[in-house]
């Protein structure tokens, strides 16, 4: 192996090294981000009297299982609709035939 190919491989080493520093970082930044808006969350909930604060949950809860169900039905749906051709009204979708335009 030549001098000009290890030279090479090191730039590429080392820019892939200092990529991964800086996604490493930016990373880190969102984490903590993310747990400061949990912790402002939480302290706005436990600011509340009891009540109050039972109601918000309920429905952050609620909407919460109405939101991850109505994902789960359309996956579901374009996976079936996809594997077996078919439109969300019943019937088959209509597909063009394939013809050689010149």
């Amino acid at each position: 192996m030549g001098s000009p190919t290890r030279i090479i491989r090191a730039a590429l080493l080392a820019a892939a090294a200092v990529f991964l520093a800086f996604a490493a970082s930016q990373l880190r930044d969102k984490h903590r981000e993310a747990e400061a808006a949990v912790q402002n969350i939480h302290d706005q909930l436990d600011a509340l009297d009891p009540a109050t604060r039972a109601a918000v949950v309920a429905r952050l809860t609620s909407d919460e299982v109405k939101r991850s169900t109505t994902s789960v039905n359309d996956r579901r749906a374009r996976r079936l609709y996809g594997v077996f051709g078919m439109r969300p009204g019943g019937g088959r979708a209509c597909h063009k035939p394939l013809t050689a335009s010149l």
